[in-house]
């Protein structure tokens, strides 16, 4: 399965990413504005606390090579695409539930978590 992430994520962090569109390999595309969570605390705290995320709405994490999440006492299911230093998708978990964690990935340079 292949995916591509445009536009292409810079290595600098900011407070709100621009909205970046997935576009998949059937043609269709998806906008999102995601949250970029770029302080130690924000990465801790991540999507906890929250009821759920909305359409065009996520959360996007800086990793570092090794990658992988956890939705222990989260709420709603999240779907997260794991990407490289050239924001190609790596691998995607669908519907990952809560109290579930991922396996890791390898190259990874951001997660993506998704409603």
């Amino acid at each position: 399965m292949s995916f591509t992430l445009e536009p292409l994520l810079s290595n600098e962090l900011r407070m709100e990413a621009e909205e970046v569109e997935i576009r998949f390999p059937d043609t269709n595309t998806m906008s999102v504005s995601p949250q970029v969570a770029n302080t130690p605390s924000a990465r801790l705290r991540g999507l906890l606390g929250r009821r759920a995320l909305l359409p065009g709405e996520g959360l996007l994490l800086p990793a570092s090579g090794l990658a992988w999440v956890h939705t222990l006492f989260m709420r709603f299911p999240i779907d997260v695409l794991y990407l490289d230093a050239r924001s190609r998708v790596l691998r995607v978990d669908r519907h990952l539930p809560p109290w579930r964690i991922g396996r890791p990935v390898r190259g990874c340079r951001w997660v993506l978590e998704l409603p």
